[in-house]
């Protein structure tokens, strides 16, 4: 088995590897809190009764006589209106519950966001090493096939 084979078969197990790997390093799903928004509104009901009373009072009375005079007229008429007016007023607050879903994000503390910082960084350098090792070997290569 010549040089070559061997590192190419070293190079794609490390990067089988790390593909393996980053698949734990995943960000996690998304997840929703059921918040819920109360929404007050003021119902006023109103119940309004109105009765009437009338009484009509007619009183009279009436003495004739002609011959030597009694005259005695009395005559009476009375309206007696009574008004009962009743409102009766209720104020209700009404309260109305929503229920909505919140997407939560979770917040990174220092430690976590410099340790992402350092994985950009070396992820980057991995991969400019893994480019210059696979130059070298090219380099490499070109230089034994001219000899």
């Amino acid at each position: 088995m010549k040089l070559i084979d061997k590192i190419t078969r070293v190079v794609i197990a490390i990067a089988v590897a790390m593909l393996i790997l980053s698949m734990f390093c995943r960000c996690t799903t998304t997840k929703y809190v059921p918040v819920t928004e109360y929404k007050d509104r003021v119902v006023v009901k109103t119940d309004s009764l109105l009765k009437t009373d009338s009484v009509y009072v007619h009183d009279s009375v009436s003495v004739y006589i002609r011959g030597d005079t009694v005259f005695k007229d009395k005559y009476h008429l009375q309206y007696k209106d009574r008004y009962i007016v009743r409102n009766k007023s209720d104020t209700l607050i009404v309260r109305d519950s929503i229920p909505y879903k919140v997407e939560v994000g979770k917040q990174l503390s220092k430690t976590d966001r410099a340790f992402l910082n350092i994985g950009k960084i070396a992820s980057v350098c991995l991969f400019i090493g893994i480019l210059a090792f696979l130059c070298w070997i090219y380099w490499k290569l070109k230089l034994h096939k001219r000899s």
